[in-house]
């Protein structure tokens, strides 16, 4: 697991105001697909440099902002998607680990992912850290922008799941699922919740109405990272060498494409999937054949992948490197 790559806590300063310009590249691959609407070539536009050890990653498809959690800096980078630049570096309590946001509230919610054992709230409007949310031990997270509620996985052997609502900044319940939780996705149409149990090989299913656990998936070896496309009801979990597609509507595996992920992105109105992969490559994978239709080379170990549905254009942490690299379709000209 990619815990196993952190670093001793350290504390940050703040550094504001940063103006660090995107870095053009020109990499790029292809495969054949011959399908519509889906590209068959993505390359990388640009590389931003970001704070050391850069791993979790979420956008706002609302203001085009993406968060960068780095691990050793202990800090989150604020990038512009219309300019491409850094416009600011939050310090954060302890080291950071996953991100997540929520559109309609304008917030971000940080987890450290070791030692410290908080979930930190960081203002889009301030860019400041504004609450701090006592958690057993939480790794990664999710939120649901329908309820205003975030679920924190704790990655321990007993194996809950923090539900904090995003109104109070308080934990308001418990939920126990399997063996070392790792990964969470909100569906916000269903109000259902998907967690992966790295030490269980296995899929949690939460009904967000209940905070009762409805079903349990089998996904293979070491499931990790675990992305909702809300529009196809589809769930999309990591696992070694695998990414399996579940039916969110019949809580079954479908498919299980070969990949070595570590992160993943879905752009629902492409019906598309990113998939952040150890190798340091990219997988793009169409949702309605399961195939992976284009790859390219980012790094030699990436982390974490965020896209912004409306321009389509993909953000992917490079751990080793500490920068993001930005993917677009060759096809793909428009502004961020």
């Amino acid at each position: 697991m990619r815990l196993a790559r952190r670093s001793v806590i350290l504390f940050a300063t703040a550094i504001t105001g940063l103006g660090l310009a995107a870095v053009p590249v020109a990499a790029s691959a292809s495969s054949p697909s011959g399908m519509t609407g889906v590209p068959s070539c993505i390359k990388v536009a640009a590389v931003i440099p970001a704070g050391t050890s850069p791993t979790g990653i979420a956008a706002d498809p609302r203001t085009g902002r993406v968060y960068v959690a780095e691990q050793s800096s202990g800090t989150v980078s604020v990038i512009s998607s219309r300019t491409g630049t850094v416009v600011a570096t939050i310090p954060v309590y302890g080291n950071t680990w996953s991100a997540a946001v929520d559109p309609r509230t304008d917030m971000i919610y940080v987890t450290d992912g070791a030692g410290s054992f908080y979930v930190s709230v960081i203002s889009g409007r301030t860019n400041t850290v504004v609450a701090t949310i006592p958690v057993p031990q939480a790794i990664e997270l999710a939120v649901d922008p329908a309820t205003d509620i975030i679920y924190a996985a704790n990655n321990t052997i007993d194996g809950t799941v923090s539900v904090i609502s995003g109104r109070t900044d308080k934990v308001t319940g418990t939920v126990s699922v399997g063996k070392y939780p790792y990964g969470v996705a909100a569906n916000p149409r269903t109000n259902t919740i998907y967690v992966t149990n790295s030490g269980g090989n296995t899929v949690s299913v939460i009904d967000g109405n209940t905070d009762a656990v409805t079903a349990t998936i089998p996904v293979g070896s070491a499931p990790d990272p675990v992305t909702v496309n809300p529009a196809a009801n589809t769930v999309y979990v990591g696992s070694l060498y695998r990414v399996r597609v579940i039916n969110g509507r019949t809580d079954t595996v479908t498919a299980a494409i070969r990949s070595a992920p570590v992160g993943l992105a879905v752009n629902p109105r492409a019906d598309t999937l990113y998939v952040a992969q150890r190798n340091g490559r990219v997988q793009l994978i169409s949702g309605a054949t399961n195939k992976v239709t284009a790859r390219v080379r980012v790094s030699t170990y990436t982390a974490g992948a965020a896209v912004i549905p409306r321009t389509g254009i993909a953000y992917v942490t490079n751990e080793s490197a500490d920068t993001v690299s930005v993917l677009r379709s060759c096809r793909h000209h428009p502004a961020a």
